[in-house]
């Protein structure tokens, strides 16, 4: 596999988050890099839209069956390329890559993120996502990363009978915009994630004004 075979993918159930998809696209047209950005129908639940992403990915294997798949969040932003990331040691023989988020730093518990995903054209990718897909159907109400979690543990290894290799992302691919700092200190992101749900999802979190500056500064940046 080498680097011209992989997509970056990601979708949008429309309303808010058409711009969010926007703003994706414009950064990843700036930098040159291949992608796909799909809308879908909207079913009317922020979580329900969030689970349609197994579904989302399994199109698009269908789609671009020989391609490794670099699935993202559309509420994200690309700074730089990470082709020579992707490709680099440690990662490029994987069948899944993600990152694993510690809150309290690089000893501290961790969190597995969906949020940027590269998937390789393998069997057993296939079937981790048409399990992950079956568990949002049975477990609507968990979040859709404690299903992807839950689908990981389920069964690591494939139908196939091959196990499922699986790689760590760092975390410039998949920052979170105010807390990736807090946790492993000032870097350079490569892909952050500017968290929309906590504005659009209706539930608690930080106070909507923290990320739309962050927003207005990104913005502005490229004025």
């Amino acid at each position: 596999m080498n680097d011209s075979q992989f997509l970056i993918v990601a979708y949008h159930a429309g309303g808010a988050y058409a711009a969010e998809a926007d703003r994706l696209k414009r950064s990843l047209e700036r930098l040159g890099l291949p992608h796909a950005i799909c809308p879908l129908p909207d079913l009317g639940d922020w979580k329900a839209n969030a689970h349609l992403r197994p579904t989302f990915l399994k199109r698009m294997r269908r789609e671009f069956p020989e391609k490794a798949l670099l699935s993202v969040d559309a509420d994200c932003v690309f700074h730089g390329d990470p082709t020579a990331v992707l490709f680099g040691d440690g990662i490029a023989d994987c069948d899944i890559a993600f990152h694993s988020f510690r809150r309290r730093g690089p000893e501290g518990p961790s969190e597995i993120l969906p949020g940027t995903l590269l998937l390789r054209p393998t069997p057993a990718i296939d079937e981790l996502l048409e399990r992950w897909e079956q568990i949002n159907a049975a477990r609507p109400a968990l979040a859709d990363r404690h299903n992807f979690s839950w689908a990981l543990r389920l069964d690591l290894r494939s139908r196939s009978g091959q196990a499922l290799r699986i790689a760590e992302l760092p975390a410039e691919l998949c920052w979170i915009f105010d807390l990736s700092a807090k946790a492993y200190g000032r870097r350079q992101p490569i892909i952050e994630h500017l968290q929309a749900s906590r504005q659009f999802s209706g539930g608690p979190g930080i106070r909507p004004a923290t990320r739309l500056a962050r927003i207005a500064g990104l913005e502005a940046a490229q004025t």
